[in-house]
């Protein structure tokens, strides 16, 4: 009986203290697959123009005016992706790929509002 006891015991110990926690390699592995998490942002004139919801929600493409630039580098999906120290430079954005065309809004001042991609963005200005 007490074999039994002992057996049953151990099995379980044992089953216990492999649930305990990550194996050192399983740790290293979820260190490699974090990654940046980026704002949806594009730099234009010498501004960061931030995605505005409520202006989206209400703003669409017939609200547009003159085209005034096209997005010539997206930061997700390159080499630069992974990368927290990366600066913006003219015409490039976070999230809006590459070659999406931006475009001034109506009735409001391009250095406070553009619009690219059904998304208003605010300026930082």
């Amino acid at each position: 009986m007490n074999k039994i006891a002992a057996s049953v015991f151990l099995a379980g110990f044992l089953f216990l203290a492999g649930c305990a926690g990550e194996s050192p390699s399983e740790s290293k592995e979820n260190e490699m697959q974090s990654s940046v998490q980026w704002a949806d942002v594009l730099y234009w004139n010498g501004t960061k123009y931030h995605y505005d919801e409520e202006k989206t929600e209400i703003i669409s493409r017939k609200d547009t005016d003159q085209e005034l630039g096209e997005i010539t580098f997206s930061v997700m999906f390159s080499e630069e992706e992974d990368n927290p120290d990366y600066l913006l430079q003219e015409n490039e954005a976070t999230i809006l790929k590459e070659g999406s065309k931006f475009y001034s809004i109506v009735g409001e001042d391009s250095s406070e509002y553009l619009y690219a991609e059904e998304k208003v963005y605010r300026g930082d200005g």
